[in-house]
């Protein structure tokens, strides 16, 4: 016998389904009526009540039974997984004969006498073959009606809406395949199992039932704000699987820990970094989706020896690069030159060399248009942007407390493909974005890798998110970052290929993270000689010449234009100038270098009385005068660097340090001692000479 079913009667039956409860409690007929004159929910409803027998094999009846359409009164099967295979099988207690088994599975009677519905092979774990997110089987009753019931083939019932996790849409708004890619890891049992993500940030709200089973330890340390930011990076990072509730974290098995870190001073976050989660020493990874700390931009010894610390402690910081592409305009002409108003390497943490800094790409692989870029940018992962979907994710309510009835919120859910935008009081949302959404989904990333390979450093850990990110030859989209040229200079570079063969951008770091592919090659780490020299931390190398001179002026209006070359590097033990070493990273640090207080440069620009040091917001002329400087540095091997990008807004350091800049455009490049780089700097305010005094140029690199 075939029936035919309203797919859309049955999505709102999916979701029709009080979460709460286990399977075995969950009853079968029963279901709560609800008055909703604008929903009309309650249309067709019928009240079936089951004896919960079991199967009775003995029952005849005829196929011209009475047909119920009972969708309202009877809720969904759950326990399906067939994403991941975490669950193939769900019980149907409810049935007394079975009429019609489904598409997608199979329906058998279990020893139990209870009938068994069994997910066919050919659709687990590829999301390319992936049922959709129900089946229905029809059953008859003691009375030989029949009737149908949906079986939930997800046992995440937003995990279809996560886009960032699984996607196969394909319109204007999103392209399928522009996702993180986590289900090969997750096949493979690479979930974050045994590994901790510290989230700095607001403090996680523990009750939240998606996020409760992998608290650790206190859940919260400090006092809680009101704000559920930390509860939404938290949900990205960690949410639990197959629990009918909400979706899933890209490493739903590792366990999370909450600090107060999102309204953070320098000082509080010293001493955090400082102790290096001693009181947890499973967490491998922290994660900060904050902007710059306070007081801010660079030049906070105490701050650098705590990363260092972090670094020694063995624990990957995944930083959020900020959301300023298009802020602070005021200061600059970056927006009708098409370039960045920012650049992400202002701050202490993200200009650390381990420091895996993370920005966002929309829906359709593009750069998030708000999404700061920089030399020191790593990685990027999806997020919300204009006209693009934004990430499903926990969500912290505080009007929640009166728990409205979650079946009634489930039929909701589904009013429309983005859902529950229209119930104030829901503990998901669909509204997350920036780079604070991104940079959780590396550190879910990192937390896969770990698990993947327990004995890596972070150093191999950056090695496989970087080696598996997938670039412009992926995604189409990605290609629209041209170079952009102005003033004789390039502002943008675009994609570069560098001497070692690595793509790199400015927009994007090396790529789009790929979970599954850094976790394969995690596994696969000691057949990888790039991989197996990361297994200690980099050396490091620190010039001990410069020599600077003039340079051709790329445009009338820049007052100063030099060329410095950085050689005669050093570091600690013995080492010779003929010595093979491969990059990992490189930063400048540019001394004392200041404007000159004697001369006025007035074209176009005042130059009286304006200072790199950071004085405050009203400090409009400075502001502008720093806009007003690139700084580029070129590796041995001929690869340029754009560090500070012309328009970027650059708005001051702490009074008494240098300006410091990184780069991972070299990373993979060939380095001996005996190397030199060559550092260009060009400003349409004077530069006080000497230009770059005591500045010098560090490299991180492992001996080949």
């Amino acid at each position: 016998m075939q029936f035919s079913f309203s797919p859309g009667r049955l999505s709102l039956a999916v979701f029709a389904v009080i979460i709460s409860c286990s399977l075995a409690a969950c009853g079968g007929g029963g279901g709560k009526k609800h008055s909703n004159d604008d929903n009309n929910y309650d249309d067709d409803y019928i009240e079936i009540i089951d004896d919960n027998s079991g199967a009775d094999l003995s029952l005849e009846c005829s196929e011209e039974g009475e047909v119920i359409d009972d969708l309202r009164g009877n809720r969904v099967v759950l326990g399906i997984d067939a994403l991941t295979g975490l669950n193939t099988q769900a019980r149907l207690p409810f049935a007394r004969k079975i009429a019609y088994g489904g598409r997608y599975g199979e329906v058998t009677l279990g020893e139990d006498n209870v009938y068994v519905y069994t997910l066919k092979p050919e659709y687990l774990g590829s999301p390319g073959n992936r049922p959709p997110s129900f089946d229905a089987i029809a059953w008859y009753d003691a009375d030989c009606r029949i009737h149908t019931r949906p079986v939930a083939l997800f046992a995440d019932p937003l995990l279809e809406y996560s886009w960032h996790l699984i996607n196969d849409y394909d319109d204007a708004d999103i392209s399928s395949g522009v996702d993180t890619n986590p289900w090969g890891a997750w096949l493979n049992g690479d979930t974050g199992r045994g590994v901790t993500v510290a989230v700095i940030d607001t403090l996680v709200d523990d009750t939240h039932p998606d996020l409760r089973p992998n608290v650790r330890g206190d859940a919260a340390v400090g006092i809680p704000y009101d704000h559920s930011h930390g509860t939404k990076v938290a949900g990205l990072i960690a949410a639990a699987p197959a629990n009918a509730e909400g979706s899933r974290g890209v490493a739903y098995d590792a366990g999370l820990r909450s600090y107060e870190g999102y309204f953070i001073n320098t000082s509080m976050l010293t001493s955090l970094f400082m102790d290096a989660f001693s009181d947890a020493p499973d967490v491998r990874v922290a994660n900060a989706s904050f902007g710059v700390t306070v007081p801010v931009f660079e030049g906070n010894s105490a701050l650098r020896m705590s990363l260092d610390n972090l670094q020694d402690a063995g624990v990957l910081l995944v930083k959020s690069s900020g959301n300023g592409f298009g802020g602070i305009e005021e200061y600059s002409d970056c927006q009708s030159v098409g370039v960045s108003c920012d650049f992400a390497g202002m701050d202490e943490e993200n200009v650390h060399p381990a420091t895996v800094v993370t920005g966002a790409v929309n829906a359709q692989g593009a750069h998030a248009s708000y999404s700061s870029p920089g030399a020191n940018l790593f990685i990027s992962a999806p997020s919300g942007d204009d006209w693009h979907p934004h990430l499903i994710t926990a969500d912290w309510q505080s009007s929640c407390a009166g728990n409205p009835d979650p079946e009634y919120v489930y039929a909701s859910l589904i009013k429309g493909r983005n859902p529950f935008y229209a119930i104030p009081c829901y503990r998901y949302t669909n509204t997350f974005s920036g780079t604070s959404a991104a940079a959780p989904q590396v550190s879910g990333a990192a937390a896969v890798v770990f698990s993947a390979n327990p004995g890596l450093s972070i150093w191999q850990a950056r090695y496989a998110l970087a080696a598996s990110a997938r670039n412009d030859a992926v995604f189409p989209a990605m290609a629209e970052d041209e170079p952009v040229t102005s003033r004789g200079l390039t502002v943008n570079q675009g994609w570069i290929t560098n001497a070692a063969g690595w793509r790199f951008s400015a927009k994007y770091g090396f790529g789009l993270a790929d979970v599954s592919g850094a976790a394969a090659i995690a596994r696969n780490c000691s057949a990888d000689p790039a991989c197996v020299r990361r297994e200690d931390d980099p050396r490091e190398f620190r010039s001990g010449i410069m020599y600077c001179a003039p340079a051709a002026k790329p445009d009338s209006r820049f007052a100063s234009a030099y060329s410095c070359t950085f050689s005669g590097f050093s570091g600690e033990g013995v080492i010779t100038s003929k010595e093979n070493y491969e990059v990992e990273n490189v930063v400048l640090d540019m001394g004392n270098t200041v404007f000159d207080p004697d001369q006025d440069y007035a074209n176009t620009l005042d130059c009286k009385d304006i200072s790199f040091d950071y004085h405050s917001s009203s400090d409009a002329r400075s502001f502008r005068a720093l806009s007003l400087i690139q700084v580029e540095i070129r590796s041995p091997e001929h690869t340029l660097s754009v560090l500070k990008p012309l328009y970027a807004v650059f708005e001051g350091k702490t009074p008494g340090t240098a300006m410091r800049s990184l780069t991972n455009a070299f990373r993979g490049e060939n380095f001996t001692p005996g190397d030199s780089f060559t550092v260009n700097v060009y400003s349409q305010c004077p530069l006080a000479l000497p230009v770059l005094k005591d500045a010098y140029v560090t490299v991180h690199a492992f001996k080949k």
